[in-house]
Order: C-alpha cells, then structure tokens, then sequence
C-alpha cells in the first residue's frame, strides 16, 4: 500500500470539489428548464385547439364557476402534463392535439371530467377553454 502524500490527497480533494460544483450546477440548471412556464406563443397554440374563440370563452368561464377553480389553476394543470408541454414546445399542431385528446381519455379513465351545459368534458379540454377567459 501506498503512502499518502499532501499533494495527492490536495489533488484528490479538488477532484471532489469539482465533481460536486458540477453537478450541483447541472441540477441547478435542469431544475430551472424543467420550471419554466408555457409562454404566451405556446398559449397562443394551446389556445388554436378551439377555432372559435367566442365559445371557448363562454365553456371555459362555465367551466370555472362549476369547477370552482381559476384560470391560473387550470394553467398549472396543464403544465404538469409533460406530454402535452413537449408537444406545444414542438410547435406541430397535430402532436398538440395528439397529446391533448390522450390526456382527455386519461381524465375520463381517472372521473377526471365536469357536466357544462349538459356536456360531460374532460378536465383537460376544459383547462384548454379556460385560457380563453
């Protein structure tokens, strides 16, 4: 076995050192991508699922008064749908939509949905409708 040296345990200890710089800054910065927020461009395609923006004004504030919840809340929900993040980032239309109606069959798995106006709908469409509020 070997001795230890000053210069080999300072070398070793600032291996270390930089091995932990380095990956507190790697969760330092996936942790800050992975929180950042739908901006109003991503909004803008979430918001295009429904073509007529008048009604979806109108379902979704029905929507929060049966619901109980605000626009805010229904925006934290969709972000927490990583699918459905990662299609709008995308820009693709048909992948938005895509992730959106498997997230609304998830919800009707889940008792996730509301009767609006006598429309069974699922949590998520109707998070989509209360951006438009």
């Amino acid at each position: 076995m070997t001795r230890w040296t000053r210069r080999s345990l300072t070398f070793g200890a600032a291996l270390v050192a930089v091995s932990a710089v380095a990956f507190g800054e790697y969760k330092l910065r996936f942790s800050a991508i992975s929180q950042q927020g739908l901006n109003e461009g991503d909004l803008a395609l979430l918001k295009a699922l429904y073509p007529n923006s008048a009604a979806a004004r109108a379902l979704g504030g029905q929507y929060l008064q049966v619901g109980g919840g605000d626009r805010l809340s229904s925006l934290r929900r969709l972000q927490e749908q990583g699918a459905i993040v990662s299609a709008v980032r995308s820009g693709r239309m048909a992948e938005i939509a895509s992730s959106v109606e498997h997230a609304c069959r998830e919800d009707f798995r889940n008792g996730r949905f509301y009767c609006v106006n006598g429309w069974i709908l699922a949590e998520t469409e109707l998070d989509v409708a209360a951006l438009h509020s």
